[in-house]
């Protein structure tokens, strides 16, 4: 990580969307960002015809601000790689990424480790994973789904 602040990513993000920059890789990871750059970083989503693979991992980001960058990611149709790894997204988080998510047909990679999401949230992950036939990797380690998301992941793969 940089110490980048979460004014400080917004702020870059912003020139990156005002200059029209043709970025395929932009890696976050490591920083101390939040909603302002997750908003930033929405509003490139919306106009980037050729960024490929986005890591903000490790940001504590949570999910008001996951919904935000999960809106952008809905919209864009070049997206193949997101990385969210280490934070904080719990069950709620969970919910709102299936419901921007599912309308994404370019995501192949998801990692979504290292966080809070629990029962219902796996399962509404679950769901986005039945609806998903592109996503070729996905992680979701050191989550705490327990019996319910377990199982519901188990039937979303086994349909």
């Amino acid at each position: 990580g940089n110490q980048l602040t979460d004014k400080g990513g917004a702020i870059f993000v912003g020139a990156l969307v005002k200059t029209a920059v043709h970025l395929r890789y932009l890696n976050f990871s490591r920083n101390k960002t939040g909603f302002l750059t997750c908003k930033a970083v929405c509003a490139l989503l919306r106009c980037s015809s050729t960024l490929k693979e986005l890591h903000i991992a490790g940001n504590a980001l949570g999910d008001k601000a996951v919904t935000y960058l999960a809106q952008g990611v809905a919209v864009n149709g070049v997206l193949q790689k997101l990385d969210l790894s280490s934070n904080r997204i719990t069950t709620a988080g969970g919910i709102s990424l299936n419901n921007h998510l599912k309308l994404n047909k370019s995501l192949t990679n998801l990692n979504l480790s290292w966080n809070l999401i629990r029962g219902t949230g796996a399962a509404a992950i679950a769901k986005y994973l039945s609806l998903n036939l592109h996503l070729r990797a996905l992680n979701l380690a050191w989550n705490q789904f327990a019996l319910e998301g377990a199982k519901a992941l188990g039937e979303a793969l086994a349909e």
